[in-house]
Order: structure tokens, then sequence, then C-alpha cells
């Protein structure tokens, strides 16, 4: 999987294979089990990098007490964006193939060392991803990210349909190829979505690997936290179709009416979403909505809304589909 000039008698490389980034910002209370699970991986020819974001909460202090020969902390000259600093971490880091593992996210063994396989496995990989657990603030087990099917080596053409609604991969499941990664000219600058905009790109530029195996915890907040974020959320995704989207039509024209039914799928879910914000916020969501898609079934969806008689039922519709998916899900694995 790599050579003995890349590693050093200590188990240390001097080019890593891989490079867990940890990219922090006053999330002390996640921080150690992030950096535990990180070091805690069974594969000789690895390094974890930290990117101190300029806390305030006592990250610092507990930086200062590590020491591991496998560990760089750096810290950027000004406090960053989300994916800016991501990037950052990325640019200190020098594995052939590299994770982001958010701060309060956690790695499960194996991780490492298998997602590498997979990608000296598939040498057209631009990366490769594995199923993963999803647990809420406290820690609780509350849902599992997984394909039907098992795993798999696609095309980017193949599998990018997928990735037109969403990221379609969880970040913290995800192992990047350092060169692909590279040509496609890394993480942007996105306050949210800098995940999503980076894998439409590097499927363009390669193949995708899944592995089945559990090998990552992500961890997802309550809606208050994302409620906070609701209207930048719109905004990056209206970012997405008329920025990064069109590349994607570009290189695959027939994908174009893929793309089309993908903004109104999007829309419509924040057109429903919409009416449960303040009537303030309401305005500013609507026409962010409309620029991404202005049909007149969004637009009805939206006027439904801002009457805000039928939210609660079109919000329950939409629970009771993602739980009737991980229901189907669980039957499946479990048979």
């Amino acid at each position: 999987m790599f050579s003995e000039s890349e590693s050093s008698a200590g188990g240390v490389a001097d080019r890593p294979m891989v490079s867990i980034c940890i990219p922090t910002y006053n999330q002390v209370e996640f921080l150690p089990a992030a950096v535990e699970s990180a070091l805690a991986q069974d594969f000789p020819a690895l390094e974890v990098v930290i990117s101190e974001n300029l806390s305030t909460d006592g990250t610092a202090a507990y930086l200062a007490g590590l020491r591991d020969p496998r560990l760089r902390i750096v810290t950027p000259q000004r406090h960053l964006t989300m994916s800016d600093n991501w990037r950052f971490c990325v640019d200190q880091s020098r594995g052939h193939y590299f994770a982001i593992l958010s701060s309060d996210d956690i790695l499960l063994p194996g991780f490492a060392k298998k997602l590498a396989a997979a990608l000296e496995a598939h040498p057209d990989a631009a990366f490769v991803y594995c199923a993963l657990q999803t647990i809420n603030e406290h820690g609780d087990l509350i849902g599992v990210v997984r394909h039907v099917g098992g795993g798999f080596f696609r095309q980017g053409k193949e599998d990018v349909k997928r990735f037109l609604v969403g990221p379609g991969a969880p970040l913290p499941g995800i192992l990047f190829v350092r060169k692909a990664y590279d040509a496609v000219g890394g993480f942007r600058s996105w306050s949210m979505l800098g995940d999503w905009d980076v894998l439409l790109r590097l499927l363009q530029f390669g193949g995708v690997a899944y592995d089945d195996e559990i090998l990552a915890q992500y961890r997802r907040w309550s809606n208050a936290e994302r409620d906070n974020r609701f209207l930048t959320h719109i905004e990056e995704s209206c970012r997405i179709y008329e920025e990064t989207m069109v590349d994607v039509v570009q290189r695959w024209p027939k994908l174009a009416g893929a793309v089309l039914r993908a903004r109104s799928t999007k829309a419509r879910s924040f057109a429903i979403a919409a009416g449960s914000r303040p009537k303030s916020e309401f305005r500013d969501a609507a026409r962010l909505v409309r620029k991404i898609d202005n049909s007149a079934r969004v637009r009805t969806l939206l006027w439904l809304s801002g009457i805000r008689w039928p939210v609660p039922l079109m919000r329950a519709s939409l629970w009771a589909e993602s739980a009737l998916r991980q229901t189907i899900k669980k039957l499946l694995y479990a048979s």
C-alpha cells in the first residue's frame, strides 16, 4: 500500500499516506473524542493535522497538552469561514489521501486502513466514502447513512445524479485523493456547502468508490441549530445551481433535465420549510427559493407556506417519508 521510503522507523511517514485533517472552532466539548478517534487509527503512514481557528473556549489549552509525534497543530492568521478552514487545514497536510474530520464527529476503527485500500484498488477514484452512523448532540445513536446493495465503484458520470440535490456523501465518511483535489482547485469559499461544491467538481475528474462498512459517526445537530442558518443554506444552494451545476451540464449536456428536476425538488423542500420561519425571514426565503425554481408548483407551495395552515401537515409528510426510508433499509439489512 505504501513504500518503505514513505515511513520512518517510528511509524511516522516522511510523506504520510493518509492525513486526517481536523478543522476546529469552539468545540472543546467534542474535540477530544474526534482527536482520539483519529490517533487510534491502526495505520502506520498517518498524520493528524488540527487547524485551530482562533477558538475562545479553551481549545488552545486542550491542544497544548497533547503529545503525539503524528500530530501537528496549525493556526490561521485570522478566523476563517468553515470551508476556508477546511482548505487551510488540507493545505498544511501532506498525505497522498486525506479526510476532513469535523471536530464534533468521530472515526471508527478501520477507517483509514480500509478506505485507503479501496483507493489503492481503484486508481481512477477521486474519493471513497463509507457507511456511517448519525448521532445527536448528546452522542446518542439516531440513524444510519447507508446504501442498499453494498459497496461499489462507479465513474463520476454514472453516479453524479445522486449528488444533484445534495452532497450525496457525508463529509466525515470521505477519504479524498489529493491529486484529484488539487486538480479541481480544492475547497472554495462557502459558509455551509463547500463539501457539495467540491464533490460535484471531483465527480467530473474521476470516479467514486463506496465501502459499505460503518466506519464513522456523523453528528446531526437539532433543528434549532440548523434553523439559524436557514437563509444561508438556501442562498448557497442557489449558488450551487447557478455556478457549479453549470459546469456539470456543460460536461454532460444530457444531465440538463436531471439538474432541472433536482432544482425543483430542492426548491419544494425549502418552500415547505420556509413556512415555519418568521414572516420577515419568510419573505427573504421565498425570494431565494424562486431563484432556484420559479415554477407554478413552487410558487403555489410558497403561497401555502405563507398562509401557514398546511405547513405542519407538509412537514409531517416529509418526516414520514424519511422515517420510512430508514425503516426499509433496516429491514433489508436485517434480512
